[in-house]
């Protein structure tokens, strides 16, 4: 069996379509039966529940439902997905994508099977995995984890700082490969979309820690001019006229039928390009960002 190692769980679309997308490759391409390891790092509903929380004791109910409405969604997708917790020395592991090298993240970090540890590592490779920004003083503070890298068969990473930084370790040739959200084509990701909610809209996706004063009040001077509406997703950025919670493809839809996007994640990058998008992507010293917005010019 093919299994699948990354942060799949999470609610979070950029962590569910990319983890996705490379399971549907997998399965398009080898005659194998393919799973996600379960590793226990996430679960949308936990996740869900303490937002929910924050959200209640703000006296914001009906946004505090929407978002625990939006857990279950998250669920029911995943639920259309093989999943599994058994290790075997027969399986091939896949390690990747997302930061789960991000070695400087306690959530990252404390499960160590996202670096091959406990697996067949001859049975292992790695496909686009990203350290963020972790340097290699944070590597140092876990050697284990460093000599568990360095016994991976092949290694392939999602960016240059990662293979800049793994290359100071491992002596191995490193591939820089692309993100798997970018495996598929756009209209792949169009048959699973929802419909369309909104018109005459900007979308903005975002931690609202990344997002200024300045670059909020930009925003909106930009909305007002041409007369569109906020739109935004999940998070609680309180200036946008609306806020949606719902599945990764409901994420989806909102940016394909926006007339602008707003963002400071990689994937909301990411999935401005793969639909072409009209988009501002405030990287704020992000290094994947900035990468991936000189990768594609």
């Amino acid at each position: 069996m093919i299994k699948i190692v990354t942060v799949f769980n999470s609610l979070n679309p950029g962590s569910f379509l990319q983890a996705t997308a490379l399971y549907n490759v997998v399965i398009s391409k080898y005659d194998s039966k393919i799973s996600f390891f379960d590793t226990g790092a996430r679960h949308p509903i936990f996740s869900g529940t303490k937002l929910f929380l924050k959200l209640l004791k703000n006296f914001k109910l009906k946004r505090a439902f929407k978002q625990e409405m939006m857990s279950f969604k998250y669920v029911k997708e995943l639920s259309k997905y093989n999943k599994t917790k058994s290790v075997s020395p027969d399986d091939i592991y896949i390690l990747g994508s997302d930061e789960i090298w991000n070695v400087s993240r306690t959530k990252i970090s404390k499960h160590n099977v996202f670096f091959a540890d406990g697996l067949n590592k001859d049975r292992c490779i790695s496909y686009a995995p990203s350290i963020n920004n972790s340097t290699l003083e944070d590597f140092n503070n876990y050697p284990e984890l460093k000599d568990s890298i360095k016994s991976i068969k092949t290694i392939s990473v999602r960016d240059k700082y990662s293979k800049e930084i793994i290359s100071k370790f491992v002596n191995k040739d490193i591939k820089i490969v692309c993100d798997p959200t970018m495996l598929l084509d756009v209209e792949e990701y169009r048959k699973k979309q929802t419909n369309k909610k909104y018109s005459n809209y900007i979308f903005v996706y975002g931690s609202p820690k990344r997002f200024t004063k300045d670059v909020i009040n930009e925003i909106k001077c930009f909305a007002k001019e041409n007369n569109k509406k906020i739109v935004g997703y999940y998070f609680n950025n309180e200036w946008c006229d609306e806020i949606e919670y719902g599945s990764p493809y409901e994420f989806l839809s909102l940016i394909d039928n926006a007339d602008y996007v707003f963002t400071n994640t990689f994937h909301g990058t990411i999935f401005s390009i793969i639909y072409n998008k009209n988009f501002i992507a405030y990287g704020n010293n992000n290094k994947k960002i900035d990468e991936l917005l000189n990768q594609f010019g």
